[in-house]
């Protein structure tokens, strides 16, 4: 193995509960998608090691997937080594210059597709906490993150960072407690894909045409 090669691994305990139905793989190695259950919660795990370029196509490309493997109305959780910092001003130190800033749009634009939180923003709203360091401490970035759905963050009860070993990258360890969600109506959640199918923007146009000729007719508006 050189030093430009790249892996992910899902590991699972063989006595925790949980039914797999797909694992997608890509052929670089540089993400994992499970789409599984745990404890009757459906949802999608990601894990991933992004470029350590300014390469927007990558996550592009990993939301276009999910959107065409069907998985965009699931829970998600998707964690890993993003190689992108979320925001330079708050989560890099002594950098001279903002990190990989177009593949950071593209991180976001994965965020807003799919309604994602940034789970260590949520559980400390004011905290600051950084997973790479250079050797000497003279430059370190919050690389390392979880995001997860909304309705997913609500049942974390921590995240923490420690030191990783021989590694010059932390350890982010979350705790998400599954057995404690309590079933209810659920959430409603609009797939934003479907905006971008002119026919459904056609139908949704007429129906709101239709719905106000009505109203018009029966006098209720001018």
């Amino acid at each position: 193995m050189d030093s430009k090669s790249c892996g992910v691994i899902i590991l699972i305990n063989n006595t925790f509960e949980y039914v797999l139905h797909n694992v997608i793989g890509d052929q670089q190695g540089r993400y994992i998608v499970l789409d599984i259950s745990i404890f009757q919660q459906h949802c999608t795990l990601v894990t991933l090691y992004g470029p350590n370029t300014d390469s927007p196509a990558f996550f592009t490309n990993l939301k276009e997937n999910l959107l065409s493997w069907e998985l965009s109305n699931e829970p998600s959780i998707l964690c890993g080594d993003w190689n992108v910092v979320l925001n330079y001003h708050n989560y890099t130190i002594n950098y001279l210059k903002e990190n990989n800033p177009n593949a950071q749009k593209s991180v976001r634009e994965l965020i807003d597709t799919f309604e994602l939180d940034d789970v260590y923003r949520v559980q400390d709203p004011t905290g600051r906490s950084y997973t790479w360091r250079a050797y000497n401490n003279s430059k370190q970035a919050r690389l390392g993150y979880f995001l997860a759905s909304t309705e997913l963050t609500g049942l974390v009860k921590s995240i923490q960072t420690s030191a990783g070993y021989r590694t010059d990258h932390s350890l982010v360890v979350m705790n998400i407690i599954f057995t404690h969600q309590e079933k209810g109506r659920g959430f409603w959640k609009f797939n934003n894909s479907l905006l971008s199918d002119l026919a459904y923007v056609k139908l949704v146009k007429d129906c709101i045409n239709e719905t106000v000729d009505e109203y018009k007719i029966n006098g209720d508006i001018e």
